[in-house]
Formats: structure tokens, sequence, C-alpha cells
């Protein structure tokens, strides 16, 4: 009887080794895993950082255009504003470079808070071209994807 004990005994020690081996592997693979994600989520935080920096530096690059360069931009970005009568609210140190390339029946107002591009105010409708939307907002996307693929 004491000899039959014994074994049922070793076997559960067996069983609860065999256990334990298994709870403990799950433990660690579950370590792992955790540790994987937090790498990736700090990685993951770091481009964001980089991307970030990325777009601000691009547009304090295009607020400090030449003034030949800017010229270009307004152009193109002129091209897209329907002839309505109305204000363009733009930077004050853009101003006579705006007067050459907006359209003659909006009025020119220097505003402080824009530092680059412009904004078109009619009676129907507000077109933000501040260079400050362009890149935060109607071309975010694109920007960002460009900046990921570089990193």
């Amino acid at each position: 009887m004491a000899e039959q004990s014994a074994k049922e005994e070793k076997t559960e020690l067996k069983k609860l080794e065999i256990k334990t081996k298994i709870v403990l592997e799950s433990i660690e693979e579950k370590i792992r895993s955790m540790a994987r994600r937090e790498t990736k989520k700090r990685l993951l935080a770091a481009k964001r950082s980089i991307i970030s920096t990325a777009m601000t530096k691009f547009l304090e690059h295009l607020e400090n255009v030449s003034d030949e360069t800017y010229g270009h931009i307004l152009k193109e970005l002129f091209t897209k504003i329907p002839p309505k009568a109305g204000r363009i609210l733009v930077p004050i140190h853009y101003k006579e470079i705006t007067e050459r390339f907006a359209p003659k029946d909006l009025e020119i107002v220097s505003d402080e808070g824009i530092s680059g591009g412009f904004i078109v105010r009619t009676k129907d409708a507000e077109i933000d071209n501040s260079f400050h939307n362009i890149v935060f907002s109607e071309f975010r996307n694109e920007l960002e994807a460009f900046f990921a693929q570089k990193l």
C-alpha cells in the first residue's frame, strides 16, 4: 500500500512538473509578446515624432522660400479660386507679392495670424490655402505617407 501510494505521489509530482513547465513556457511567451508589442509601440511613437518634426520643418521651409518661388506657389493656388468678390487674408510680409498674383476682384488684407499662403473669404465660402492648413490638414495624409516611406 505504501508502495502504491509512493507511485501515485510520484506520478502526481510528474504531472505537476509538466503543468508547471507548460505554465512557465506560456508566461515566458506572453512576456516576449508583450515586449515585442512595447517595442513596436515605442518605434511607432518615435516615427510619429520624426514625421511631425519633418512636417513642421517642411512648413517652415514653405514659409521661407524665395519671393520667386512664393510667387509660383501663389500662382498655382490662385488658379483654383473662383472669381468672386471678397477678401484675401495674407501674411503681412507677403502682401506685395500676393497683390501681383491675386484675382483683381478680391481685396487683399494683411493678417498676422497667417504665416504663409492665404485665406479667401467671400459671402458664400471660405477657402483656407494657408500653408499651415495645406500641410497639416489638406495634404496631411500624403505628406505623412511620403515621410514615412523615407524612414
